[in-house]
């Protein structure tokens, strides 16, 4: 039996984007956590990983900043109808 095509596009589109960019964001910590360690040591990887965790305060604040305008933006929408 057939599936129906998605009707939603947008959220068919913002869910494969999202899992495109979770996918990146686990590849390249597993090839950094592969990586690292031969070229730099222990070390190296304990500082990388650092490095990494420490940035994911900004990321994770514009993130929630651009959700937030989003939401906001649909409720303003939702309620000058």
């Amino acid at each position: 039996m057939s599936q129906k095509p998605p009707t939603d596009y947008r959220r068919t589109s913002y869910s494969t984007l999202r899992n495109i960019v979770i996918g990146f964001a686990v590849v390249l910590l597993l090839v950094g956590a592969i990586f690292i360690p031969y070229s730099y040591g222990w070390l190296g990887l304990a500082g990388g990983m650092a490095c990494i965790f420490v940035s994911i305060i900004p990321i994770g604040a514009t993130v929630l900043a651009v959700l937030g305008i989003d939401k906001l933006s649909k409720w303003l929408e939702d309620n000058d109808k």
